[in-house]
Parts: C-alpha cells; structure tokens; sequence
C-alpha cells in the first residue's frame, strides 16, 4: 500500500476514535460516513495536487505519481491537507503551496548569457529593458515555494499575501527554466499555464516575470510585467517564491 495510503488511515483512525467518544450524541455521524467523507475529500485534495504536477484534470495516474508529490511535500503535506479542510477546499486565501524546489545561486548571473541554454526563444521588450542586461551578484541557493493561484488575482493580492518571500531572483527562475528546457515535466508548468515569479528590475521596481512553455515552437517565452497591470493571472497558474 502507498505511504500517502497508510497516512490517510492514520488520518480515519485519529476520527474514528474522536468519533466514538461522542457516541451519545443522538445525531452522531457514523464512523463508516466519516471515514467516507475524509477519504473523497482526500481524494480531491491528491487531484488538485496532481493536476498542477502533471497537467492533467482527470484521476488517471499511478499511485507512483501520487506518492512522488507526497515526497516532494514532504513532512507539511498532511498539515496542508488539514488546511485544505479548514478552508472549505482552499488553502492559504488565494494561493495553495504545492510543492518546493531547490535552485542553485550564482556569483554573478546575466539573463542574455543562458538564454541558449534555457531555450528560451521569446522575450518581450519590457524583459529585454529591464532584464536581458541586468547584473544578479552573490545569488545564494535558496528553496522556492511553488503555488497554485486559486482565484483570479492581480499582482498586489498576490504579493500582499506573500509579503516579504514574494521577491526573487531571475537566476532562479532560469535555473527551473533550464532543468526543463526541452518542455519535460518538472516544477514548472508546461501545459500553458504561466509561471510568475517577481523580481527586482534594473529600475528597482518590483516585475512580474512570466516563463510560458510554447508547444507549437518548442521553446520558453519569457515576459515581463508591470505589477500595476490591472490584468489578472488566470486561477490555476502558478507562483514561485522564497521559500523561507
């Protein structure tokens, strides 16, 4: 049986024995229903996580699939279920945290000189203003949270809900970029969806820097954004920050 399987009993079992210590209430659920309850909302709480990881809508994947998120989630991924169920089927307001990933710094990081590497065939001339020429020094290794955006949502919610870990760096977003350069599956989503990330621009002002995979040309398109922009990033796109 799959661990995320047996940690989901553990989960049951906890209710089921809350259960019986009420079983005097008269309009008590039954353990049966209960345990019923938390096994389908469990089951959308795996689907949510899976489509953002594979890009598919629908529960036809392998339990392996869904153990690597598990795995990937690590020691939060129960707790963020439990938040799951306390937010009615959303975490976090506007963004869920799915999943992290670990990327490597720089000394000194310049976005013309991996555009090659990353495939990146298009950028927009607000990117080519602010960020083709700028100059990242003493990068460190960081981790990224990686989000899904719930709702509909501008630039300002969604920083305002991050505060101070929405800010990045370019190297990391390139460092995603060039672990999936060809379109393979990863942290970043390849099935249209933009990634957003926001980072400091050659001016000082906060970006939002979007990298889209292009399936009809095979290459990253790479864009940037005024936070001001009154357009909104679609439900189901996804957010990298700072972690911690």
């Amino acid at each position: 049986m799959p661990q995320y399987a047996l940690s989901l009993l553990c989960l049951v079992a906890r209710a089921t024995v809350a259960a019986k210590k009420v079983h005097t209430m008269k309009d008590r659920m039954s353990v049966e229903q209960l345990g019923e309850i938390l096994m389908m909302l469990f089951k959308a709480f795996i689907k949510m996580s899976v489509e953002v990881v594979t890009g598919k809508m629908d529960w036809d994947v392998s339990c392996a699939t869904a153990q690597q998120i598990v795995n990937d989630s690590q020691d939060d991924f129960f707790g963020r279920f439990l938040q799951f169920l306390a937010k009615g089927g959303r975490v976090g307001g506007i963004l869920m945290k799915i999943a992290t990933a670990s990327v490597d710094g720089a000394k000194k990081f310049i976005a013309k000189d991996h555009l090659a590497e990353a495939n990146v065939g298009w950028t927009n001339d607000v990117f080519k203003e602010q960020f083709l020429n700028l100059v990242e020094e003493n990068v460190p290794d960081a981790t990224l949270a990686i989000h899904r955006l719930e709702l509909d949502s501008k630039d300002p919610q969604i920083i305002a809900e991050l505060g101070d870990l929405a800010r990045a760096y370019l190297a990391y977003l390139f460092c995603l970029i060039k672990k999936q350069a060809h379109g393979e599956e990863g942290k970043l989503l390849v099935n249209g969806r933009a990634n957003v990330m926001h980072i400091s621009g050659k001016d000082g002002n906060v970006w939002a820097v979007i990298a889209n995979w292009n399936s009809v040309n095979r290459y990253w398109s790479v864009h940037a954004y005024s936070v001001e922009n009154p357009d909104v990033w679609f439900a189901g796109s996804q957010v990298l920050s700072c972690d911690s």
